[in-house]
């Protein structure tokens, strides 16, 4: 079964021009993994076959992958909230790309840039100017189409009012439900436009 998935890895990297770091990257697993997987030395976990395969078979018959941008300075729970939205992806069968950005203010360029269909952001303190964030951030959605996870960590004052469809406010760490809406949401509106493509 390994050899199997080690042929994938490699047709993979081979069309679609993947170094196995940044192979490693797009899935969210370390270097060593991709290196293990397309050697034959070890097997994906399920979440990670999903995904390669889904990799493989992406076609325009297929439902659209969803582009997700996750920011987050630190590596851990940046780590485990890709993990999640991964996971979400594979129980949904909804095909999904992930890029991840530890710097806010690149995260933000990167919007910009990718017009990403959900941007994940973590704050892990929230201060007064997050009172101004979250307006800004429900205008931006509906200009840009996208929807957007800001997973708050310590609130002082109620985030409620800052809730809305596009903007959703996770008090700790985002949960496979919370990814699975937001993925659901954004695949529905991404595939009602069928002559827009986001990949």
């Amino acid at each position: 079964m390994s050899e199997s998935f080690a042929s994938l890895v490699a047709e993979i990297r081979t069309t679609q021009g993947f170094t196995q770091e940044a192979l490693a990257r797009h899935l969210g697993v370390t270097f060593s993994s991709v290196n293990a997987w397309e050697a034959g030395r070890a097997t994906p976990q399920a979440r990670h076959r999903v995904r390669l395969q889904q990799m493989v078979g992406d076609t325009g018959q297929s439902p659209a992958a969803v582009t997700v941008l996750v920011s987050d300075p630190q590596p851990r729970p940046r780590d485990k909230c890709l993990r999640v939205l991964h996971d979400a992806s594979a129980a949904l069968a909804l095909p999904i790309i992930v890029h991840s950005e530890p710097d806010d203010v690149c995260a933000l360029v990167k919007i910009g840039l990718l017009r990403p269909a959900i941007a994940v952001f973590r704050l892990p303190r929230v201060a007064i100017s997050v009172e101004h964030l979250l307006p800004r951030l429900q205008a931006t959605s509906e200009a840009l189409d996208m929807t957007f996870i800001v997973m708050v960590i310590n609130a002082t004052f109620d985030l409620n009012a800052y809730a809305s469809d596009r903007v959703h406010i996770v008090r700790g760490a985002l949960t496979l439900a919370d990814a699975g809406a937001a993925l659901r949401q954004s695949a529905a509106r991404i595939n009602r436009q069928p002559s827009l493509s986001r990949v």
